[in-house]
């Protein structure tokens, strides 16, 4: 069977979760002060063209079996979000179903947001068919859907 779809739009719908989750994770202040937070918010509410057309680091593509999705291999069918940190990066990685994903850097400023030396990692799993969430600790997560 064939689908089609318009990649700039789902490419679109897929920043827009990441958007969304890193607003809801870091709050009210990356919202308010983030450069990136800047950067996604006007891509997603431009109806751009093209994710191209902005300085956006990260991808967004069919769902090629991720590093990170790959932890989760029991959560095949299921939505993923995960909030990592590298240095002083943070990224969110989305999954929706087995069919699309995108990594993408939210922030350069991971120390306005981590309050100890503790790393902000967190994941949410979502079962779209048994409506059960569940979120918190990346590691916590990633250990029920390995």
């Amino acid at each position: 069977m064939s689908i089609e779809y318009d990649t700039v739009k789902y490419q679109i719908g897929i920043l827009k979760i990441i958007y969304e989750l890193a607003c809801y994770w870091l709050g009210s202040v990356y919202v308010q002060t983030d450069d990136t937070a800047k950067l996604l918010r006007e891509c997603v509410w431009d109806k751009a063209e093209s994710i191209a057309n902005y300085e956006i680091r990260g991808q967004i593509g069919n769902a090629q079996g991720s590093p990170i999705g790959a932890m989760f291999s029991k959560a095949t069918d299921m939505h993923i979000g995960c909030l990592v940190q590298s240095g002083n990066d943070l990224a969110i990685y989305v999954r929706v179903f087995n069919t699309f994903e995108g990594t993408v850097a939210v922030s350069s400023h991971a120390s306005n947001f981590v309050k100890s030396q503790d790393t902000l990692l967190r994941a949410v799993v979502i079962d779209p068919v048994k409506g059960d969430i569940h979120e918190g600790d990346f590691l916590e997560i990633m250990r029920k859907f390995t």
